[in-house]
């Protein structure tokens, strides 16, 4: 009945929408279809043809709109923007249009894509976390709700062509499988897309989709003569070609977000080489000098003071020396992937250049979905360059502006009044604000008065020049969970700051001015029932419940040779636990190749033969790596079977038997177990191992298909004894 209601109810604010404004209005969407051109009578003599005309719903000479951003990259990295880190087309783009020092993301990947891709708050749009550790609450799902329509989804029904390349972290983990296919990329509006799902993946050995077609993974002979991003950069301009030869009057939206510069760290060597001794003094070094420079170059205000590093962070002085080379050729090699990474965004402007579409079209550069690493900051920075539109100033915009505001700046630029309904969706409020009025105003008044922010209990309130915060339970740069046993987020300690003199935040000002502070945490408790923050920590709940995260509710799986890329949480659980595979097989002589294997290097677990041995190898998110050999593989038919059994201990050992033709043929121990997942995109597979290969034996042979016939796999779930 309840379900009557809602259609209904839908039902009727479509007909009082559809009587009391023209059809074509963009309150309701989809636009209604177009009538037709001719007219019919009796007889085609008495007809007439004339094929019908769509309306424009779009201003004359939209935009091309390009959003680009990228993955784990800081303020202070980019020389754009002071810092060490050549980005040659960031700065382009500085110079060609205009830069915003106060522009804001949520913290955390899956949040921040989710409210700039729907220009609302990441709790309203279910992304309180990322996808992998959602959970039932409304803001923690890892689901956008259809009420919440996609940029992508609003322009297309207004006429743009739209694709998407890279990093996709907000279609849901049991959507990866077999569908349906509804909230992938190419089920929240976008007609192409390329990349990968997941939060990260191998540069070298993607774990690549095309639409919701799995794709092979690339093995060249030197893993250097691939990497994604460069990929990403040939795709997208192969369909950037392909739709201008096509439909060169229909403008376009490229969502380009590549994974880099996430972990893992992939680049040639010649890009890492080329910092060679430029880190040797050191992480704090670095913060002072970038500090300086930045000041220099106007990008924070000459009074503004250097934070200290936390006392949680080691010191570069208590580093040890024989330790010293191999933490600044870390910052090497990352330093070489950002700027590989902005060299890729490079190729796509000089494209729009020599397809003469760059003057119409807008660029739109966010450095980074967070900062420069996975519990990294809110601050970063973001450049616009549109030549026909925005006259190039190099005075920084120091508005405060947040990642859910990009939508409705564009939607304001294009003259869309966000629908009230799409696709039969009545729609969430839009909680951004246009930032269009700095484009021409660096000096404007400040439009956006308040935003909350809350990643995994850590929290804050902007309003009016005013930031009130708190760590809550966990410190973000410590990555052990907390103990929540004892907390109660209504004791937690909030600080206070005045933005508008304190850029860094500084100066806690709570003592001082308690009366604002609590006015501050109560309008955050206001926007958090609003927003469907609540209950507070509510993101940390499967990561201290593995057992909680959405899974596969299968005890039992039959499969068989050619099925692949299974995701890890849709695939038989043989990461730990207790549970008894069993193998039908017909093995010729000296035969390899992988039985199954699920995971990649950094973290899985594959059964293969080599030479027709059988092997097990588990690798703990290289923390420890075990093999087992398990015996000499008879020809013929084979039926082989394990055991795994494994205490209840988080990471606890697991101790394992093997059969072959049912006699014992080895026991063996996996001393650290991982308890919640082995990697972000690697998949379970079938007779081969499809990506980053799991083992040593083969890292060089992958995919190394099975050389014999497997006939049967059965996985089973034990009790626990």
């Amino acid at each position: 009945m309840k379900t009557n209601r809602i259609s209904l109810s839908l039902l009727f604010t479509a007909l009082v929408l559809f009587v009391t404004v023209p059809a074509w209005a963009q309150d309701i969407l989809p636009f209604p279809d177009p009538p037709m051109g001719g007219r019919v009578g009796p007889t085609m003599q008495q007809s007439v043809h004339k094929w019908r005309e769509a309306p424009s719903h779009l201003p004359e000479d939209a935009p091309n709109i390009l959003i680009v951003m990228l993955d784990d990259a800081g303020f202070g990295q980019p020389s754009a923007f002071g810092g060490l880190i050549e980005t040659p087309t960031l700065s382009r783009l500085a110079e060609e249009g205009i830069a915003y020092n106060r522009f804001h993301t949520v913290a955390m990947c899956s949040p921040t894509r989710a409210a700039l891709m729907t220009g609302r708050n990441h709790h309203r749009v279910g992304a309180g976390q990322i996808a992998e550790f959602a959970n039932d609450w409304d803001g923690y799902t890892g689901v956008i709700p259809k009420s919440s329509a996609t940029i992508a989804e609003v322009l297309g029904h207004y006429g743009y062509a739209t694709s998407a390349f890279g990093k996709d972290h907000n279609t849901p983990i049991d959507q990866i499988a077999n569908g349906p296919y509804d909230r992938t990329p190419t089920g929240r509006g976008f007609d192409y897309f390329y990349g990968f799902i997941a939060g990260e993946t191998s540069q070298w050995e993607p774990v690549l989709w095309e639409n919701t077609t799995p794709i092979s993974t690339p093995h060249p002979e030197n893993h250097e003569d691939y990497h994604l991003t460069e990929d990403m950069a040939d795709k997208a301009i192969t369909w950037m070609r392909r739709h201008l030869a096509v439909n060169p009057d229909r403008p376009f939206l490229m969502w380009w977000t590549p994974g880099a510069v996430h972990g893992p760290h992939h680049v040639a060597k010649k890009w890492a080489d080329k910092y060679k001794g430029k880190f040797d003094d050191g992480w704090d070094a670095y913060q002072r000098r970038t500090f300086q420079r930045q000041k220099e170059m106007g990008w924070i205000p000459a009074d503004t003071k250097l934070a200290p590093r936390p006392k949680e962070m080691p010191a570069w002085k208590d580093i040890p020396e024989d330790q010293r080379a191999f933490q600044t050729r870390l910052m090497e090699v990352y330093a070489g992937f950002l700027e590989h990474t902005d060299v890729q965004v490079g190729k796509l402007i000089d494209e729009l250049d020599e397809r003469g579409i760059r003057d119409n079209t807008m660029v739109i550069y966010i450095l980074s979905d967070n900062g420069a690493s996975d519990w990294g900051g809110t601050r970063t920075p973001m450049v616009i360059s549109w030549p026909k539109r925005i006259k190039p100033d190099d005075t920084p915009r120091s508005q405060f502006a947040h990642v859910n505001d990009v939508v409705p700046t564009i939607y304001d630029l294009l003259e869309i009044t966000p629908p009230k309904v799409v696709d039969g969706h009545e729609q969430d409020p839009i909680d951004g604000v246009s930032f269009a009025y700095t484009f021409d105003s660096p000096d404007a008044a400040e439009q956006k008065t308040s935003q909350y922010f809350d990643i995994m209990g850590s929290r804050g309130i902007y309003h009016e020049g005013w930031m009130a915060s708190t760590f809550g339970p966990r410190i973000p740069w410590v990555a052990a969970m907390p103990d929540l046993s004892n907390w109660d987020p209504m004791q937690d300690e909030w600080q206070l700051f005045d933005t508008r003199n304190d850029f860094s935040l500084m100066n806690d000002l709570a003592s001082e001015n308690p009366e604002k502070l609590e006015e501050l945490k109560k309008l955050f408790m206001e926007e958090a029932e609003e927003n469907k923050v609540l209950p507070i920590g509510g993101a940390l709940y499967t990561g201290l419940n593995p057992q909680e995260m959405k899974r596969s509710s299968n005890i039992q799986w039959t499969l068989f040779e050619g099925i692949t890329r299974i995701p890890e949480s849709e695939a038989p659980n043989v990461r730990n636990g207790n549970l008894r595979v069993e193998i039908e097989a017909e093995v010729p002589e000296s035969v390899s190749g992988v039985l199954f294997a699920m995971g990649g290097y950094a973290g899985g677990v594959s059964l293969y033969a080599l030479d027709g041995t059988l092997y097990y190898e588990y690798s703990a998110l290289l923390l420890k790596r075990d093999k087992i050999k398990v015996g000499a593989l008879p020809a013929g038919e084979v039926k082989i079977a394990y055991e795994m059994r494994t205490p209840l201990e988080r990471a606890a050992p697991a101790e394992l038997e093997f059969w072959l033709n049912g006699k014992e043929a080895a026991t063996g121990k996996v001393q650290r177990t991982v308890p919640a997942v082995f990697t972000a995109s690697e998949t379970f597979d079938v007779g081969m191992d499809t990506a980053s290969p799991v083992a040593n034996d083969y890292f060089d042979k992958a995919p190394f298909k099975f050389g014999g016939t497997l006939k049967r796999l059965h996985f089973k779930y034990l009790e626990a004894e």
